[in-house]
């Protein structure tokens, strides 16, 4: 068994991990930063709280960082595709409507009878 240590990274801040846990091997330390990550954002979302936290670090007893977990994994992965689609979506839908208005534009021009009509 190996003691793993689990820091949470805030922007360039750095919140140490000064107990750390013992476990069988990385994968279990994996396995646990995420159930931690979870937690943690279960607790914020309860509470309404802001989650400032970007990843939690795993490191070694000798402080060589071994992982990185981002809080975007912690997240169920329906969830995620939702999240990560509709950015997306939305953007190709936003810009399917200025073609068909600039199309509807161009329209109206060709068919103005006169200078005035053009210009509106």
């Amino acid at each position: 068994m190996s003691r793993y240590y689990f820091h949470l990274r805030q922007g360039t801040e750095l919140h140490a991990d000064e107990e750390g846990a013992e476990l069988p091997d990385l994968a279990a330390a994996r396995a646990e930063a995420l159930n931690g990550l979870r937690s943690l954002l279960g607790e914020a979302m309860r509470f309404g709280d802001d989650v400032k936290i970007e990843a939690l670090i795993i490191a070694d007893e000798e402080g060589q960082q071994l992982a990185a977990i981002p809080v975007i994994a912690a997240l169920p992965p329906s969830l995620l595709e939702r999240i990560q689609s509709k950015p997306a979506d939305a953007e190709a839908t936003r810009l399917e409507e200025c073609r068909q208005r600039a199309v509807e534009c161009r329209e109206l021009a060709d068919n103005a009878s006169n200078y005035d009509d053009k210009r509106e």
